[in-house]
């Protein structure tokens, strides 16, 4: 198939992403699209895409679909160098990657493949010549290579990647990285001059031997939540999805095997198996929150409480008090837009989510605030004149008063936070 005609062409000239339907399609077609479509890098995209390509569903659309088709396109697939990898999202560092993914809503089987990419920046020679090469210091590529090891494990990780799923990404975009600086390095070995922005990034790497330390820390970590069941529940399932698929292939290399290969093979399977024993017998119930969650939501309460008046001012009934809560809607809804960045972390889908759970815990608080009031306002006449309901009022703040407050840090520790994630 040629790469620049039909639907290979389609593909690569692709800027934004996209679905394909393969049904009909055979397994020399299948075979040929992926070869012409993915076998080089993609040079139309400024940015990194996904192709969603519909390859089965349920019993209405089924007939259309081979059985076959998912194994031929990822053999396909993995044939031009692309690896499976069941977390990849549309991000730089999941270049070359694939995943499967049922669609619920839709009753359709998909495979989505992101792409690799040569990312070719502008035409105009001399507006490169006139722009000074910069690096942005705080993006997670530069970061996570330029860091010492005691900041990349107390400050970078717990504040950027809290989850099992985002300490994979960022193992996977750290080792990305390193293979980067290695090209670098041959580069100079073989006598060329390095670009402006491949000189900055070389100078701001930390060198091989503490990088490796970190992925090592890393992947210690991302074993560690596994085994003590600190993951959500969308981890879990993935965990054991990729755990029944290695027992799958293991047992396939059992069959084919004898002797002390075989043997090796059998332990190692029952290692496997106990693994995903232990995984299935955990909760897996955490639930991770905005690092600032508690703020916003405070915030968002009371600009509720704000957007309320503007029935009132429909109605020209405002009292100056209220005038003055009005115009102070703009700044609480810049300093919630403010949290939420500051609570932002590197290789999370799940921010949108994250803002929508606090949002519903205001929308809650904001009734049960406004049901309080109502309900006090009927009783206040009566409670002037009872001095134990008097005595009673003089308790409350007592115990609000008990909560310990939270101590706020500076500098580094304070760009990043010392949140737990047990949130």
């Amino acid at each position: 198939m040629d790469a620049g005609h039909g639907l290979a062409g389609d593909i690569r000239q692709a800027v934004a992403n996209e679905q394909f339907d393969l049904g009909g399609f055979t397994e020399p077609r299948t075979h040929d699209l992926i070869v012409a479509a993915f076998g080089t890098p993609l040079t139309a995209p400024t940015e990194m895409i996904r192709f969603t390509f519909i390859v089965g569903g349920g019993k209405l659309v089924r007939a259309r679909y081979s059985e076959q088709l998912p194994k031929w396109m990822t053999a396909a697939l993995r044939e031009v160098g692309f690896v499976e990898d069941r977390s990849a999202a549309c991000t730089l560092d999941c270049q070359g990657t694939y995943k499967q993914q049922k669609d619920t809503g839709a009753n359709l089987l998909t495979i989505q493949v992101f792409p690799r990419l040569t990312l070719a920046v502008g035409t105009g020679g001399e507006d490169l010549e006139d722009k000074p090469a910069t690096v942005d210091v705080d993006s997670p590529e530069y970061l996570c290579i330029s860091s010492d090891l005691e900041t990349f494990q107390r400050m970078i990780v717990p504040a950027k990647a809290r989850s099992w799923v985002q300490k994979k990404r960022f193992l996977k975009a750290l080792q990305g990285s390193m293979t980067a600086f290695q090209h670098l390095e041959e580069k100079l070995m073989r006598g060329e001059a390095l670009m402006p922005v491949e000189q900055l990034m070389y100078d701001g790497n930390i060198g091989l031997e503490v990088n490796t330390e970190k992925c090592v820390w890393l992947q210690g970590e991302i074993k560690r939540m596994v085994d003590e069941g600190h993951l959500t529940k969308a981890e879990k399932d993935e965990v054991i999805a990729t755990l029944q698929q290695n027992l799958e292939h293991i047992a396939e290399d059992v069959d084919a095997s004898s002797g002390k290969k075989k043997d090796k093979l059998l332990e190692k399977q029952a290692t496997i198996q106990a693994r995903l024993a232990l995984v299935e017998s955990h909760k897996a119930n955490v639930v991770y929150r905005l690092r600032k969650s508690a703020e916003i939501v405070k915030l968002r309460v009371e600009l509720l409480g704000v957007l309320a008046l503007q029935e009132k001012e429909r109605s020209l009934s405002l009292t100056s008090e209220d005038m003055r809560k009005l115009e102070g809607r703009h700044a609480l809804e810049s300093a919630i837009a403010d949290l939420e960045e500051q609570s932002r972390e590197w290789f999370d889908d799940a921010f949108e989510a994250k803002c929508a759970l606090d949002q519903k815990d205001a929308d809650a608080l904001y009734k049960k605030k406004k049901a309080k009031s109502s309900s006090g306002g009927k009783s206040t006449s009566g409670s002037s004149s009872s001095t134990s309901w008097a005595t009673v009022g003089k308790k409350k703040p007592v115990s609000k008063a008990a909560k310990p407050s939270t101590a706020k840090g500076s500098g580094f520790a304070a760009a990043f936070g010392n949140d737990s994630d047990s949130d």
